[in-house]
């Protein structure tokens, strides 16, 4: 199970609710997504040593997805990544995609 630290026990109740709606798909790496994590990579938006970050991204943005949703502050969701990944993301002919942490799933009360 997907740990909320630091979510009020409502607003991870709420979380846990959403998430068990999504139609999850599986989707297996290719050579299109290794070659746009690699171009995260060169443009210096994703440091390599943190690949799996730049194919997390790449995937997501492969799959055509609305949202990649993520706890990892230090190198997926924050401004220098969510920009750069899109115009990266854009130059390649691929929708913009929204990066956000879990927390902005749910509506504040």
């Amino acid at each position: 199970m997907i740990e909320l630290e630091g979510c009020n026990p409502a607003k991870k109740s709420k979380l846990y609710s959403y998430l068990q709606q999504v139609n999850y798909n599986l989707i297996f790496l290719n050579e299109e997504i290794s070659n746009l994590a690699e171009k995260y990579i060169n443009s210096a938006i994703i440091p390599q040593k943190y690949r799996s970050d730049a194919l997390h991204i790449a995937v997501a943005t492969v799959a055509n997805c609305d949202f990649l949703v993520s706890w990892n502050f230090k190198h997926i969701v924050r401004a220098k990544t969510i920009l750069g990944v899109n115009g990266i993301n854009k130059l390649a002919g691929y929708k913009e995609i929204q990066i956000v942490s879990p927390n902005m799933l749910v509506d504040e009360e």
